[in-house]
């Protein structure tokens, strides 16, 4: 029997890594290829076709997370959320990173398995403490089940942890507007905006909390920003229409409905007669008001209030975030247009209305005061006797 010499023992060793380089090399390719052709059809919403590719990737490579994700994905999409906990599971196994913790927590949100989300939340933190997303969703989870007090701990928490990051700022910002606190909404959006003056979620929910506070000339200050910044963007004049029919700009309302129709016809068509009940506030602004038109956008705000009675079906003083200001903006303006229309009465019951929802709206409680006081000139002169002079028969 004959002996290999070292340098022959070395060769076949080195053809044995070789091969089974190659082999690894192959199978990686076969793996990536599989996977990219399950990501092609899942951007096509092509789903059951996406699992099945992505499944063989997994037969290939049990050990290839980035598979096991993305059939995660799919399963999600198609709501078949236990098969989605599985996948998410086997890939944490793999590579526990933060992100993936924080994709199977949402899953578990999606199913009200809500301890598991915040247990998963909690380890992506201890996982990877910068990775700000783990944050951010446990925040939004605690607002989502009405927990404001823990959202503010764990928003004081994120900013501790990230000082510099206008995100944390912002989210802190929506509890406490969400929770009725504007003051301090408005002290936290001003520091994202500070971080990050292009920060348009700051802009815009800065101009909200001054408009729930009824400081309509900083809200239309904001919202200016923002037609500046996007000029064909309907949500922003969305958001100027309403600080300036409260401040009575109607003039000025109308200019700028008509610079969004220069620059966009179908936005601005779409601003007047798609969305929610907003659309009326808009139609009356251009059509009725520069006219003097009040009966004309009253029956408008008739209109939008049915609308938002069939699609909000239990009114309550808990009313919150759009609802909140689409249903106070309603009744404020049907209340001016009462009032200039001398039928002071339902105003002032109107006006009452919108005050139970939102009691920060300081015009409202004006034209209460000055209708009022009105009213009881008209109640007392209503009530004295008015004076007949005899003429005599021999006049």
């Amino acid at each position: 029997m004959c002996q290999l010499s070292k340098e022959g023992l070395k060769l076949i060793l080195f053809m044995a890594l070789m091969y089974c380089s190659l082999k690894t090399v192959a199978q990686n390719s076969k793996v990536e290829k599989m996977n990219n052709s399950g990501i092609a059809f899942y951007e096509k919403k092509e789903y059951a076709d996406a699992i099945l590719d992505f499944s063989e990737a997994i037969r290939i490579d049990p050990k290839y997370t980035k598979a096991w994700v993305s059939r995660g994905n799919a399963y999600k999409i198609l709501k078949k959320y236990d098969e989605a906990i599985v996948d998410y599971s086997q890939a944490i196994l793999l590579e526990k990173s933060a992100q993936n913790l924080n994709i199977r927590a949402k899953v578990y949100e999606l199913t009200n398995r809500n301890k598991l989300a915040l247990a998963d939340y909690v380890e992506a933190i201890n996982t990877d403490p910068r990775y700000m997303a783990s944050y951010s969703n446990r925040i939004h989870f605690y607002r989502k089940i009405g927990m404001y007090d823990k959202a503010l701990e764990y928003a004081k928490d994120f900013i501790d942890a990230n000082p510099s990051a206008g995100d944390a700022y912002y989210l802190r910002g929506r509890v406490y507007e969400e929770s009725g606190k504007y003051s301090e909404a408005i002290l936290d959006y001003s520091n994202a905006i500070r971080i990050n003056p292009a920060d348009i979620n700051s802009i815009q929910q800065l101009g909200v909390c001054y408009k729930l506070k009824g400081v309509y000339p900083a809200a239309i200050e904001q919202f200016e920003k923002i037609v500046s910044i996007y000029p064909k963007w309907i949500l922003g004049y969305l958001n100027l229409m309403s600080p300036m029919m409260r401040s009575r700009r109607f003039l000025k309302a109308k200019e700028y409905l008509n610079q969004l129709k220069r620059l966009d016809k179908e936005a601005f068509n779409n601003l007047l007669n798609q969305g929610n009940e907003y659309k009326y506030i808009s139609r009356a602004l251009f059509e009725d008001m520069p006219l003097n038109n009040y009966e004309d956008a009253l029956l408008k705000m008739n209109i939008a209030l049915e609308d938002f009675n069939r699609r909000v079906l239990n009114i309550t003083s808990e009313l919150k975030g759009n609802d909140l200001e689409i249903y106070t903006d309603i009744l404020a303006f049907k209340g001016y247009l009462l009032e200039k229309i001398n039928r002071n009465p339902e105003a002032i019951d109107t006006y009452n209305q919108t005050l139970l929802i939102n009691p920060s709206q300081l015009e409202v409680i004006e034209a209460i005061k000055m209708l009022t006081q009105k009213q009881s000139i008209v109640n007392i002169q209503d009530k004295i006797i008015p004076t007949i002079e005899l003429i005599s028969p021999q006049a």
